[in-house]
């Protein structure tokens, strides 16, 4: 399996998540000044506004998490400053922000099942150190975060699996990518 031409191998052990994240995105690995930016841009964008997390306190607690996750992503898109902008910068900073706000959407309806506080993001941490604390509350250890991070990279492109292939029939009908994104929870589920 590779990713834009790199080994996942060689990614999984020598890579973050972010910067895999960063070449699905983009094309290339990021420079270190290009993966600082991205980082900070994750981090800044992980924030949910205030009214989906009062929407996903509303679904009753029975519901699948998947099923609750492809609402919290239809609830994000009516807050997308760019929603019906479709050009292709466009459409990455949406992909963007929808990757950092994937996290907080499935850790916050987590606590919410738990009876627990939400938390914010850590900007010191990296992506799957904050996934690993927005659930748990807890700092991951070092060990923790790399085989979240690890797990995140392994997980993040997979060909053409179901999920893969209903996303892309959704975009070609020239649908929006939020929608897609839905489509290809719904058909993960």
């Amino acid at each position: 399996l590779r990713y834009r031409g790199y080994a996942v191998n060689d990614l999984a052990a020598h890579s973050t998540f972010e910067e895999v994240a960063y070449l699905l995105l983009h094309g290339d690995l990021p420079t270190e000044e290009a993966l600082a930016d991205f980082e900070t841009i994750l981090g800044e964008s992980a924030a949910v506004d205030v009214a989906i997390l009062e929407f996903l306190s509303d679904i009753p607690l029975h519901v699948g998490s998947m099923d609750v996750l492809r609402s919290g992503i239809s609830a994000l898109s009516h807050f997308d400053p760019q929603l019906h902008d479709e050009s292709p910068v466009a459409s990455r900073a949406k992909a963007t922000r929808l990757l950092a706000q994937i996290p907080t959407l499935i850790a916050a309806r987590h606590r919410m099942r738990q009876g627990l506080p939400l938390l914010d993001v850590r900007p010191e941490l990296s992506f799957a150190g904050n996934l690993l604390w927005l659930i748990t509350g807890r700092e991951p250890t070092a060990s923790h975060e790399r085989a979240m991070d690890v797990s995140l990279i392994l997980y993040a492109e997979h060909e053409f699996n179901a999920s893969t292939f209903t996303a892309r029939v959704v975009t070609s009908t020239q649908s929006d990518l939020f929608s897609a994104v839905m489509a290809a929870v719904g058909s993960l589920k």
